[in-house]
């Protein structure tokens, strides 16, 4: 089962983002590295490519352009954990049985009964980064994980075949963009103000950076953007400034966070062309399962 799905990922994983890839031909005789970008919660109109109307994204926009873009892909569930579980393995949330996100919650008059489900990702699925690790792959997971049972670390990335985890906890979301975070598994912890964003963005570059003499595939799953909605102040102005009458668009720390996403994805692009590794490195970016529209 390893060597089918490892020997049809670098056909089919492009085809698991609905919002842009590129893909580089390799050179002959090496492996390709991949990097697998995750967003948490940006909705599908969100990049500019994408139709948005104030925000700007012109490392992902030129992702689309040199790349590819997938329209008609849809993620494998509406909430997170089940989506992560099955980009990791290739299984539907239903076959996994985690069908809600971690830990869940019961609805106060349910008009169906909930079914019991598993709160983590089980230590026996076979996870993308276990069939890259066989292959003599280096990995590692920087960001949301979201996969394991809440206030235990015995379902975290590195029991799941990461060499590396950095950021990665049971927790959906961080309780601040703006350090100190206190996220356990990253360290050292941000100096005062520090943007949650762009540290998993050079912590992402270090890795690269370390890691450049041998394949790689770096899941680079970001908290952004979801809730709380904190952009960095100087962004947070910038698009107050910006005229938004008639706009689809009109928030401005979503607008900021959409931002600092996409420069993230920049910094990983320009390291990747700096060390000469381009060519021969299968990108890709995708976001979980769309964001929230107010009713």
């Amino acid at each position: 089962m390893n060597r089918i799905l490892f020997s049809a990922l670098f056909r089919l994983l492009p085809l698991l983002g609905p919002l842009g890839a590129s893909l580089c031909a390799a050179a002959p005789a090496q492996k390709p590295n991949v990097v697998l970008i995750l967003a948490d919660d940006l909705g599908w109109t969100d990049l500019a490519c994408f139709g948005s109307d104030l925000h700007e994204t012109p490392h992902l926009d030129q992702l689309a352009r040199e790349g590819m873009k997938f329209t008609q892909n849809y993620s494998a569930c509406t909430v997170c954990s089940p989506t992560r579980a099955a980009l990791l393995t290739g299984k539907y949330p239903a076959r996994l049985h985690v069908t809600d996100w971690i830990p869940g919650a019961m609805p106060d008059n349910p008009r169906l009964l909930v079914p019991d489900w598993t709160k983590y990702l089980p230590l026996e699925e076979t996870t993308l980064a276990e069939v890259f690790k066989a292959a003599g792959y280096a990995t590692a997971s920087i960001g949301k994980w979201h996969l394991a049972t809440a206030g235990s670390d015995r379902y975290y990335p590195d029991k799941q075949g990461f060499d590396v985890n950095i950021a990665g906890t049971d927790k959906p979301q961080p309780s601040t963009y703006h350090a100190p975070w206190k996220i356990p598994t990253l360290q050292p912890d941000g100096q005062p103000g520090e943007y949650l964003t762009d540290r998993l963005g050079e912590e992402a570059v270090k890795y690269l950076e370390h890691t450049k003499d041998r394949p790689f595939f770096l899941y680079l799953p970001h908290f952004a953007v979801h809730l709380p909605l904190h952009g960095r102040a100087d962004l947070v102005a910038k698009y107050q400034q910006k005229p938004r009458a008639g706009l689809r668009h009109q928030n401005s720390a979503y607008a900021a966070m959409t931002e600092s996403l996409d420069a993230a994805v920049g910094r990983v692009r320009a390291k990747l062309a700096e060390l000469g590794l381009s060519e021969r490195t299968i990108v890709i970016f995708t976001s979980d399962n769309g964001g929230r529209v107010p009713t």
